[in-house]
Parts: C-alpha cells; structure tokens; sequence
C-alpha cells in the first residue's frame, strides 16, 4: 500500500500538469496542430473576408485565396487585382485586416 504522503504528492503533479496545460488551437480537419496553407476555391471566401478585402481596396477582384494558420492565427491570405495593380491581403474570418501588400 502506498503511503498517504506520495499519493498526496502524485494528486498535486496531476494538478499542476493540468493547470498549466494549454488549450490546442483548433484546425481543419486533416491537419495537426501546427501552421499550415492550403488553397481553397474562391467561392468558399467568406463575404465579411471579401467585403473587409473591398474596403481597403475599392475595385478589388479576387484571383486566388488560401486559408492559412500561423500560431493560434487563422486567417484568409487573398490575391487579386485592382485598377490593373496586384494586391494580397491577409484577413482573419471575422474580417479583421492584418496585412495589405501592393506588389
């Protein structure tokens, strides 16, 4: 029988390990926990994406959208074209902009 002080001292451990595990970031499916990119058709782009992607840049058009993760961040990397120039932009699904670049 295991003495009462080491079951103690084991309760404590779990407790600890517990408390300082963190919560996994949700993914797509197929994919573990780390970063990833994967093109996705353009139709599948959320509207608050494409709408957040039209007021940075009026006349924007869509040509190619992936969805990315980067640390717990997802977002939607967007390429396409406005008045002739190319644009990418990087939108989370709520339709936060974290990144334009004009090439």
């Amino acid at each position: 029988m295991k003495k009462p002080t080491t079951l103690l001292l084991a309760a404590a451990a779990t407790a600890l390990l517990a408390a300082c595990a963190t919560k996994p970031v949700p993914v797509a499916p197929g994919y573990e926990n780390d970063d990833f990119d994967n093109d996705i058709p353009k139709n599948e782009v959320p509207a608050t994406v494409l709408a957040a992607a039209k007021a940075e840049i009026p006349g924007f058009v869509l040509e190619e959208a992936d969805l990315q993760q980067r640390g717990a961040t997802r977002f939607f990397e967007l390429q396409g074209r406005a008045n002739g120039r190319p644009y990418e932009l990087d939108i989370t699904a709520d339709g936060r902009v974290l990144r334009i670049e004009r090439d």
